[in-house]
């Protein structure tokens, strides 16, 4: 089987194993499982079917998984590229906030009221980071970048944005998406966009732990928050301030991304692949990026989208 179809196929198999068994623990009544083994499951779920692949298609699509060694320094750059582009990661979701529901502030306000903070990095920011950039940069994206590198980063982050199966995760989710796949081509490793995917969610559960444990002690922080919603003015200035947070760490995310490249591939290796000739040049060779295997993968993904913002 080519690259490409066996990534395509994966990722149909991974839609149809992820909805099909969270739909069955569904079914089981609730407060059976705890608040963890529910968050926890889903990525095993999701993990199964890129178990099942690893051991059985014992090729260089696995090999190419990319678990290999970075330096110190593209670490430390990588750290610092997360941080920057976490503002723009929030000024996306607060557009989207305001068309479609955001079902992940309130599941984890959820659980930062009933886990201690470590428990949330590994089970909300560790695990997700690592379970989806092995399948989504390492055995989707690099079974991609053999057809066409760009279009394998634009594809792959498509398809890890509609795995979150909702609007407002998918528009975030698509845009670092094509980052992370961009890092994991440029150093040749999924390690670092584990780093940053960590870093990413590990943001988000460190400010929801010390917000929730500000409004508890501080009445009048609530009424203050009350407030501040209540006021137009300050929600534009509040949209205007973040859209120059996001302009200003994307700004400097573009000068430590070329750092990174300089340090491994060489950052006229990533211009190549951007340019013209390159961006149309396709090795048929590795099978059809939109075969029968994606497109029903992805025509799942979207029925079961519209189904959740419009119907439930």
């Amino acid at each position: 089987m080519k690259n490409v179809t066996k990534a395509n196929v994966l990722f149909t198999a991974t839609v149809l194993v992820y909805l099909i068994l969270v739909y069955t623990i569904r079914l089981i009544p609730a407060g059976t499982f705890s608040m963890n083994f529910l968050l926890i499951m889903p990525e095993i779920i999701l993990l199964l079917p890129s178990i099942l692949y690893m051991a059985f298609m014992r090729d260089d699509t696995v090999s190419d998984c990319g678990v290999a060694k970075i330096s110190p320094l593209t670490t430390f750059f990588t750290v610092l590229f997360a941080f920057c582009i976490i503002p723009l990661v929030s000024f996306i979701n607060m557009i989207s906030s305001l068309f479609v529901e955001n079902g992940v502030s309130e599941t984890l306000t959820r659980t930062v009221e009933s886990n201690s903070l470590i428990v949330n990095l590994l089970v909300i920011a560790l695990l997700p980071a690592v379970v989806e950039e092995i399948i989504f940069r390492g055995l989707i994206f690099n079974g991609y970048k053999k057809r066409n590198p760009f279009k394998a980063a634009l594809l792959s982050a498509f398809l890890f944005g509609l795995i979150h199966m909702n609007i407002n995760q998918f528009s975030y989710a698509f845009v670092i998406g094509i980052l992370f796949a961009l890092l994991t081509y440029v150093t040749g490793s999924v390690i670092p966009s584990i780093i940053a995917h960590f870093i990413v969610n590990g943001t988000s559960v460190v400010l929801s732990h010390l917000l929730v444990k500000l409004q508890k002690t501080d009445v009048a922080v609530n009424q203050a928050t009350e407030m501040i919603v209540d006021e137009n003015a300050i929600r534009v200035a509040l949209f205007l301030m973040m859209a120059v947070m996001a302009l200003a760490g994307l700004a400097l995310a573009v000068l430590l991304f070329y750092g990174i490249c300089r340090k491994n591939r060489g950052f006229e290796s990533f211009k190549m692949i951007l340019k013209k000739p390159m961006r149309n040049s396709y090795d048929e060779t590795q099978g059809r990026f939109f075969d029968g295997f994606l497109l029903l993968g992805i025509g799942i993904c979207v029925l079961y989208i519209v189904y959740y913002e419009f119907m439930i």
